[in-house]
């Protein structure tokens, strides 16, 4: 990803701008599913790429399903 800030060193906070996107995707995947991994999810879905640019700062955890089997997702 390219950006103009980090490039002219004006702006540090995405810090993880210089690794392949798909990299840190992977890694981002990874985190959740040892984060979750005391609840045993029974199936995890291939994570959903943004653009590359212009996506959004802040997102919301949803919540779905049922108690027996919850769904769980950022919006």
């Amino acid at each position: 990803m390219k950006c103009g800030y980090y490039d002219d060193a004006r702006c540090r906070s995405c810090s993880e701008l210089p690794q392949p996107y798909a990299t840190q995707l992977a890694a981002k995947q990874a985190s959740a599913e040892a984060a979750l991994a005391p609840f045993a999810p029974h199936q995890w879905l291939p994570p959903v790429a943004s653009a590359e640019a212009g996506f959004r700062n802040k997102a919301k955890m949803a919540i779905g399903g049922s108690v027996d089997a919850p769904t769980l997702g950022l919006i």
